[in-house]
């Protein structure tokens, strides 16, 4: 090879190095894998003379499909009306069993080179195929990547012998392997597109469910105000509250239960459904003045359901008429009594184990008077332990918001605590929470 040779090829291969490049990333911003197989061929029509070029390429079928080449791209050479062209483009052959050439190529993992064809040289049905396409020249590359084919990169010229130099094969090997690779990263981004599309679907329903196990309205009557907020860590968490209350009974007595399941997500969610279930019932009803009761008959319902799972828990049961509260805890968190008057603020918490643990346990009752000006705060602890840019818990502040907004009405106080949870929790780029959130606050007029 000469030194004017050598240099021009040097200067094409660092060409074909920035094309490829440019070409990969195209393939991983935009996955338009026809748009990229149409790239390919046009920009190597530049460096290298031929007439035609497709790619057959096996779907997930197993099912050989030839790409449908931009018309801008086909050969005025070729010898097929736009009937038979379009029979091409939408003709599936099995790549394990067909005898078609592209098949033979991608199924024996070989190149098939015939620089100059001579219709004498082949059987009968490939003459008819040579004859039709106006072959006069060939070049098939399995298109390979690892221990995976995807399929084939078929040349043809149609009035001239394709006589290629090593050189020109190498630069032809060189983008059948990015299509392989192309063709990879493709067939993978489809097959996550479609998981993706089964885990979007299954979160839209659990966030459906669980919208519908909140309550949609709260005990409402005079003497009490209740306001309530979720935040779940993604679409659907392990975070509830409820109410045993009856509005048409015109009653002033209700029952709270909050609860916080272990996990997050799908797993969680399915987990307060079995809650749900356990807590909305007849049993519960007729046993809401007691929270030991509740709790015991939550815990013996979902002992068997959840698997390693367990649940935290708060039941409380406001009685107005008698102007007192008594609750339990499974291992939940504190619940905040403040005097909104004062601004005094304290904490009450029963004993009790976690729910789902044990087949029998006893859970402490207190009870607590409530009083006009007393706000109670039940919460989940991803509240109290979200945490800021330095890793302080927003504990601290909670309490000194629980301090000094007596003034505001408990609607009012729940999206001030949400605001500055946000400003506390949420900083830079984050945009989430590291766990599940509710709260309930209840004031007594």
């Amino acid at each position: 090879m000469s030194h004017d040779e050598l240099i021009t090829e040097n200067e094409m291969l660092k060409n074909e190095i920035e094309m490829l490049t440019s070409l990969i990333l195209k393939i991983h911003m935009d996955m338009d894998i026809e748009h990229f197989l149409d790239e390919i061929i046009f920009t190597l029509r530049r460096r290298i003379p031929f007439d035609g070029c497709n790619v057959s390429y096996i779907d997930r079928d197993g099912l050989m499909n030839v790409h449908r080449i931009n018309p801008s791209n086909v050969s005025p050479k070729h010898r097929l009306s736009a009937d038979q062209l379009e029979e091409v483009f939408s003709r599936k052959v099995d790549y394990k069993t067909s005898s078609d050439w592209a098949s033979v190529a991608a199924r024996e993992k070989k190149e098939i080179y015939i620089p100059e064809v001579h219709l004498d040289d082949f059987t009968p049905d490939d003459q008819v195929f040579l004859r039709d396409y106006g072959i006069s020249g060939l070049y098939y590359l399995p298109l390979i990547m690892g221990d995976r084919v995807h399929g084939t990169m078929r040349f043809h010229n149609y009035d001239s012998p394709m006589k290629l130099t090593e050189f020109e094969k190498n630069l032809i090997r060189t983008r059948a392997s990015v299509v392989a690779k192309a063709l990879d990263d493709y067939f993978l981004y489809q097959d996550l597109k479609k998981k993706n599309d089964v885990i979007t679907l299954d979160l839209d329903l659990a966030t459906r469910l669980q919208r519908n196990l909140l309550p949609d309205s709260f005990p409402d009557f005079e003497g009490v105000e209740v306001a309530a907020a979720y935040i779940p860590m993604i679409e659907v968490g392990g975070d509830y509250y409820d109410f045993l209350y009856s509005p048409e009974k015109r009653e002033r007595r209700f029952g709270l239960l909050i609860t916080d399941a272990s996990g997050h997500g799908v797993s969680a969610a399915f987990i307060t459904s079995m809650l749900k279930l356990s807590f909305q019932n007849r049993q519960t009803y007729k046993n809401s003045w007691s929270p030991s009761y509740v709790l015991s008959y939550i815990n013996r319902s979902i002992k068997n359901l959840i698997a390693d799972n367990f649940v935290t828990g708060c039941y409380a049961y406001f009685d107005f008429y008698q102007m007192n509260l008594v609750m339990s805890s499974a291992g939940h968190n504190p619940v905040y009594r403040v005097n909104r008057d004062t601004g005094e603020v304290d904490t009450l918490k029963p004993h009790g184990k976690m729910l789902g643990l044990f087949d029998y346990q006893e859970f402490q009752e207190m009870e607590i008077p409530v009083k006009s000006g007393h706000r109670f705060l039940f919460y989940t602890d991803g509240l109290t332990e979200a945490e800021n840019r330095e890793g302080i818990p927003f504990e601290k502040n909670l309490v000194d918001l629980l301090a000094g907004s007596g003034e505001l009405t408990a609607g009012n106080f729940c999206r001030r605590v949400e605001d500055h949870l946000r400003v506390h929790g949420l900083y830079g780029s984050k945009t989430t929470f590291d766990d599940d959130i509710a709260m309930v606050i209840i004031d007594v007029l």
